[in-house]
């Protein structure tokens, strides 16, 4: 069973380690400190984490497994986010990250003014784009050579789920 909890304290330790697993960050933006110490996580938990943003903690039968969150934008994009999530990678192809994305989304939309929700894939994690699909985000297009990451300009594919209007 997959559940969204607030973040807390004692997540750091599993913070830690997932974000000092080359595996799990390979695909995640490289603002994220390396290596990732004790006071990264705290910092996030307590600061980061709500500044101009929405997270939660990832459960997998009651037991923490990663992150998901969205950063808010501002002017004429305020009703937009752009989603991001880790999980770690003992728990890789269970379909987590597809039920966390579709519990996120739906929150968001339920209690926020968010319309759009995007999150920008490098076009290699063949991964994340099954999370969206399943999570029923729509290709919006492909950002060529968008972001520059391990010596090379990737591709990025944009995929975006909007709040049905009522």
């Amino acid at each position: 069973m997959v559940a969204l909890r607030e973040l807390t304290i004692t997540d750091t330790p599993l913070i830690v380690a997932a974000l000092n697993d080359e595996d799990v960050i390979h695909h995640l933006s490289s603002k994220i400190p390396q290596p990732y110490r004790e006071e990264d996580a705290l910092w996030w938990i307590n600061q980061g984490s709500k500044d101009k943003a929405i997270s939660k903690a990832i459960t997998f039968k009651g037991e923490f497994c990663g992150v998901i969150g969205v950063y808010l934008q501002s002017f004429d994009y305020q009703h937009s986010a752009e989603l991001g999530y880790w999980i770690t990678k003992n728990l890789w192809g269970k379909g987590i990250a597809s039920k966390a994305t579709m519990l996120f989304t739906q929150l968001l939309f339920s209690s926020t003014h968010i319309t759009r929700i995007y999150n920008p894939v490098n076009a290699d994690n063949i991964a994340s784009i099954g999370v969206m699909k399943n999570a029923g985000f729509k290709l919006e297009g492909i950002l060529n050579q968008s972001a520059y990451k391990y010596g090379k300009y990737n591709d990025e594919h944009l995929y975006a789920l909007l709040k049905r209007r009522t």
